[in-house]
């Protein structure tokens, strides 16, 4: 039996022998002794609630099962404290490390409320430790797209913005949500990166105006000579042919980086003007058809919804997508074109083949610029490897985005779906 039962047995014991000795004497004074045995019990009950109460109190010694409540509640205080300073280190390490990082962390409670925020973070949205503390950060970071972002149910990776403190200056935000609703707000500035990207467009812009124009110079004196052809000897004939189809390869190369320029400039905004899809549709699979021959069959299924829209980048969506399915398929290939307006108002545009498929591995790069599946087969067939990187920046200006399903040996299915705003009744033309 432990030491401490036993320390009470004895007190019990005692205070019970006490109380018989002494009622022999007068009944009145045996009540003494277990008076003075439950008034020590009550002394060990207050301080045993006076340290649970103050934590910061000093535990003091008893006897008995008293001694042993108090000793385990100093015991289990100085393993807290142990931890707790092992954590106060951790917390100091990772606060120490987080200031010394490039990128901005705000972290925010379940209320969206400033809990801790890195010197980064501070620079970049120009916020005081002190000061913003326990503020909302929707009331400190007044950025429109920011406040938009923030508050959506269903956001989107990230958003960009501009810093509140320098107009010059983008940033780049990232909410990553953990336990209970927290979550930590990432920041990087991607100024440099944006203007970077800028002189690249606009480099690519300046160049494919500049050879244009040569080209098509060069372009006009081939075919001259090729329709002269019989004052040449034969000899120059192959020659004349491949320069003038090199020629062409390589105006439609210029055309289509000047068309991708031109959809990732931000100053392009996208028209909004009635577009018969459609329309759009007969005419690329007519070209399509023309394109390929006798070889493939193509079929149009389409419902009667327009697109409110740029007719231009809807063009050219269509007729690449329609055209891919041609150009990179054998000869005998079934090619479905639909147009389906759905329930709830948006619209579907599906390409569907039957044709060879694509590996697994190139679904994801298939909109890279100049990627190619089989880089022989599409300069062949003249492909130029931008005509899915065209699709993919026109249709990011309709909130849309490219999907692509592929199977080897059973074909593919290019789909994109157009929300609902950008979907209208067809208008009725005037006689």
């Amino acid at each position: 039996m432990p030491r401490s039962w036993l320390t009470e047995i004895f007190l019990l014991l005692g205070a019970l022998l006490s109380a018989l000795l002494l009622s022999a004497l007068y009944w009145a004074l045996g009540l003494v002794p277990i008076a003075l045995f439950v008034a020590w019990h009550g002394y060990n009950l207050q301080r045993l609630c006076q340290v649970l109460a103050d934590s910061d109190a000093d535990v003091p010694q008893g006897i008995g099962l008293w001694g042993d409540a108090l000793e385990l509640i100093y015991r289990n205080r100085r393993q807290m404290d142990r931890r707790l300073q092992k954590l106060k280190r951790r917390v100091r390490r990772f606060e120490e490390s987080s200031a010394a990082l490039p990128e901005g962390a705000v972290a925010l409670n379940g209320s969206g409320e400033i809990e801790w925020l890195n010197g980064a973070a501070a620079e970049l949205l120009g916020l005081e430790m002190s000061r913003d503390i326990g503020q909302r950060i929707t009331n400190v970071v007044r950025s429109t797209a920011f406040i938009s972002y923030f508050e959506a149910a269903e956001r989107p990776r990230g958003v960009e913005f501009g810093s509140p403190d320098d107009d010059r200056r983008v940033l780049y935000c990232q909410m990553v949500t953990y336990r209970k609703n927290r979550s930590i707000l990432v920041i990087r500035d991607v100024s440099e990166t944006r203007r970077l990207a800028e002189m690249r467009r606009d480099f690519i812009a300046n160049a494919s105006h500049e050879l244009r124009t040569p080209l098509t110079v060069i372009k006009g004196f081939l075919e001259n000579m090729d329709m002269a052809r019989g004052q040449f000897p034969e000899t120059w004939h192959r020659p004349l042919e491949s320069m003038r189809q090199q020629a062409d390869r390589m105006l439609t190369i210029i055309t289509d980086m000047l068309s991708l320029a031109r959809l990732e400039s931000r100053g392009d905004a996208v028209r909004a003007a009635p577009v018969d899809v459609v329309a759009l549709l007969r005419e690329s699979v007519e070209s399509a058809q023309g394109l390929g021959g006798d070889r493939y069959d193509v079929e149009l299924t389409a419902d009667e919804a327009w697109l409110l829209g740029d007719e231009q980048t809807l063009r050219s969506i269509v007729t690449n997508l329609v055209q891919n399915a041609v150009v990179h398929n054998p000869s005998g290939v079934s090619i479905q074109v639909a147009w389906r307006r759905r329930p709830d108002g948006s619209a579907d545009l599906k390409v569907r083949d039957n044709g060879q498929g694509i590996a697994p591995e190139h679904l994801d790069r298939l909109t890279e610029r100049f990627y190619r599946v089989d880089a022989g087969r599409s300069r062949a067939a003249g492909g130029t490897g931008l005509g899915l990187a065209i699709v993919k920046h026109a249709l990011s200006r309709y909130g849309s985005h490219l999907e692509v399903e592929s199977e080897i040996g059973h074909g593919s299915t290019f789909s994109c779906r157009f929300p609902a705003e950008h979907v209208i009744e067809p208008l009725r033309r005037s006689a």
